[in-house]
């Protein structure tokens, strides 16, 4: 309906879409005057470099965007963590600052295939419309490289049931596309390899603006049952992590996936196919999330925790400003540049040596450490309560010597 109109309008006024490289973005301005924004750094899954985020900040300035990625790998893989090796203060807070002007878009669609993970799930979660597609893998597995989940998180998954939100934090287990919906993560769901997708993304192109709506529910529809995972289909599964969730840190949380690990074991040989096959289920979802802990760093797990159940940001706006003054800390530790490097091949650069990991904080240490952390962001959203400027906050809260009492 739209498509034949707007094209002839498009030729009677010469519209012409024109496609502009910006480093590694690809922006369009499309016939109904909506921007479409496509990351395409495809090398790197769109993590995002500090050029591409300053790219990306300048091209939210439109009021109406469309966001997606010319990779069907990935939407956005998360901030590139070799760009926190230096500037990490500036990175941070452009980072939370291109989250927020996102977020004050009049239209603003987000359509994710692949990949969609840290600074990436921020993206998507700030979008109004959240597009999913059956290739949606949806993480936050910062405590495996010794940072404290970010990009608004300690606010959308305080949004999450707390057992829920709590065990995607701390293992950065992943979600699919059925489960985003299902938490409210995402708001529609497209199949990827469909005519229908095709057409939306058309259909974006040339509808009137106030109309995109009708094409989102006219084209996008029902995930099918298989790609819900047990983490959020097993009600066993939600039942043993709702005890996990009651405890009082990050070690407790360990502790009590071995007793609900013991407690699924002695089901799994049951001669009820149905009680085996959840007993599995909840083996299935510990395990993975119990490696993923011991993977991590301890210091992000407890902080993690600790940010997660005592701070006062609900805000998407005041969560990245705790997320700054935690990270901003977190990443001046030895432990962070070894864990990146370790990962990911080499922190300092591609063929650079690993070094040999630092000493481990003593374990006493480590929840106070964490608890301390967590204070120190408070004390930043108190600060911005009381109408201290951003420019105060980040020199009393974020400079390097003001973050190194509590750095290790």
């Amino acid at each position: 309906m739209w498509v034949p109109l707007f094209t002839a309008c498009a030729g009677a006024l010469s519209i012409q879409a024109e496609m502009v490289r910006r480093k590694s973005i690809l922006v369009e301005e499309t016939p109904n005057a909506l921007r479409e924004i496509t990351l395409a750094r495809g090398r790197r899954l769109n993590a995002v470099d500090a050029p591409m985020l300053e790219a990306l900040f300048e091209s939210l300035r439109h009021p109406a965007v469309l966001l997606s990625s010319l990779d069907s790998r990935a939407f956005c893989a998360g901030g590139d963590v070799r760009a926190l090796t230096s500037e990490v203060v500036d990175f941070l807070w452009r980072e939370a600052q291109t989250l927020a002007r996102l977020e004050e878009r009049e239209v603003s669609i987000a359509i994710s295939s692949g990949v969609t993970m840290g600074f990436g799930a921020g993206l998507f979660v700030a979008s109004r419309e959240r597009v999913v597609t059956e290739g949606t893998v949806f993480a936050m597995p910062e405590c495996r490289i010794g940072l404290c989940p970010d990009a608004g998180s300690l606010s959308f998954l305080r949004r999450l049931p707390r057992p829920i939100g709590l065990w995607v934090a701390l293992t950065g287990a992943r979600l699919t596309a059925s489960d985003c919906l299902g938490l409210g993560l995402a708001t529609r769901f497209v199949r990827r390899n469909s005519d229908d997708y095709a057409a939306l993304r058309e259909e974006l192109r040339y509808a009137p603006l106030d109309e995109l709506e009708v094409v989102l529910s006219r084209r996008c529809g029902v995930p099918p049952r298989d790609l819900a995972s047990p983490l959020c289909s097993s009600e066993a599964v939600l039942a043993a992590l709702e005890r996990v969730a009651e405890a009082e840190d990050a070690a407790g949380v360990l502790a009590n996936v071995e007793v609900e690990r013991h407690r699924a074991s002695t089901l799994v040989g049951s001669v009820s196919w149905q009680t085996r096959e959840r007993a599995e289920a909840v083996f299935e979802v510990l395990d993975a999330g119990r490696d993923a802990m011991r993977a991590s760093c301890p210091l992000a797990l407890e902080t993690t925790f600790a940010a997660l159940s005592t701070l006062d940001a609900n805000d998407p706006g005041r969560a990245r400003l705790a997320e700054i003054v935690i990270n901003a800390n977190l990443a001046t530790r030895p432990h962070f540049a070894h864990r990146v490097a370790s990962l990911l091949g080499g922190g300092g650069g591609e063929n650079s040596a690993i070094s040999p990991p630092p000493p481990p904080l003593e374990e006493d240490d480590v929840k106070p450490r964490a608890l301390a952390l967590v204070a120190r962001a408070q004390r930043a959203l108190d600060a911005l309560d009381s109408g201290m400027t951003t420019t105060d906050i980040k020199r009393t809260y974020l400079t390097s010597s003001s973050s190194s009492s509590s750095s290790s």
